[in-house]
């Protein structure tokens, strides 16, 4: 069904929800450690700020919908070598929405001018590096040339939605914190690509909302 794309994104922007399974959905993949989001905001007050931007895709000429993901390079950031969505730091004076578009442009260069914006999730707080972290559901009509930013993006991955939607893709292991303790923990694993952490929470809520227009869409 080539339209299935274009059929899904349409019934997403009607959705726009009034309400968000927010926390509980991020518990289903959160570390074993992880309090609720609440308690971590009471303690804080400094924190920093980012918005990420988990975009759709066509897939098979439209007859599937993936999501973007990218691979970020090794080093000393906390978040080395795992995968997020594009995405980063708020600069004074910008809507978080921008941020997200700006943050995917400089990352992987998709031009602002593309990325539709439909609507934002629920804000996650990252305790290893202290930002408290602004989702945005969007898409692209096409998945253009891409320019990774080679300082930041090791890889992009595109992965059907299906992925994410699939019980038998959820598994449970052992990761090394950026802390140098052991985390326990829920996971995606997708071929050889492991999923974890504030991006799995994230991937989780996603995987609520869009359960019942998925499904249709089909």
């Amino acid at each position: 069904m080539r339209n299935r794309f274009s059929k899904f994104v349409k019934e997403l922007s009607d959705l726009n929800p009034v309400s968000l399974p927010g926390d509980a959905a991020h518990q289903l993949l959160a570390p074993q450690h992880r309090k609720p989001a609440g308690d971590y905001l009471k303690e804080l007050s400094n924190y920093k700020v980012a918005a990420v931007m988990a975009a759709f895709v066509p897939l098979k000429e439209g007859s599937d919908t993936g999501i973007m993901l990218i691979e970020r390079t090794g080093g000393a950031d906390v978040h080395a070598s795992q995968i997020s969505f594009p995405g980063g730091k708020q600069e004074v004076g910008e809507d978080l929405d921008f941020t997200a578009k700006r943050e995917m442009e400089e990352e992987v260069g998709v031009s602002m001018d593309m990325i539709n914006v439909l609507f934002p999730l629920t804000p996650l707080f990252i305790p290893p590096s202290n930002f408290l972290v602004h989702p945005f559901l969007g898409y692209l009509h096409s998945v253009p040339d891409l320019k990774l930013s080679e300082a930041e993006v090791k890889r992009v991955h595109l992965f059907s939605v299906n992925e994410f939607l699939n019980p038998a893709n959820i598994l449970e292991g052992t990761f090394g914190s950026a802390r140098g303790y052991s985390v326990n923990a829920p996971y995606f694993k997708i071929g050889e690509v492991v999923i974890w952490g504030a991006t799995a929470m994230m991937l989780s809520e996603i995987a609520e909302v869009i359960k019942p227009v998925y499904n249709n869409s089909k």
